[in-house]
């Protein structure tokens, strides 16, 4: 009987040492995993930064084409009063130069009156 739990304890211990051997490898290749998902874990990282760098690069794009678009809504707007006001420009200068035009006639006729020429 004492060899059978000899026997036993031997059987026991091996089956220990074999489970301890076991965890042993699980536990170096759970290091490995870690040691993996720490590297991917980094790269996502990396990756969600770039991402969110690149949004605000596209946001900011956006804005300032927005506002050129304002400006050049404006540009449209000024100039089509400028086109408006240059009409009236035209009729004002037409009417300016009338009356010069008619101030140096009468200038004219009065110069020639005073010398007899008339």
């Amino acid at each position: 009987m004492p060899e059978d739990k000899e026997i036993h304890l031997q059987i026991v211990a091996q089956r220990i040492t074999a489970l301890h051997e076991d965890v042993n490898d699980m536990k170096e290749s759970m290091r490995e995993s870690m040691k993996d998902v720490s590297l991917a874990l980094t790269k996502l990282v990396k990756l969600e930064e770039r991402s969110a760098m690149r949004d605000d690069l596209i946001d900011r794009a956006f804005k300032a084409n927005e506002k050129t678009q304002k400006d050049v809504e404006n540009l449209k707007d000024r100039a089509v009063e400028l086109e408006k006001q240059s009409v009236t420009n035209k009729q004002t200068s037409q009417w300016v130069q009338s009356v010069v035009t008619g101030a140096v006639v009468l200038v004219l006729m009065f110069a020639a009156k005073q010398l007899g020429l008339t």
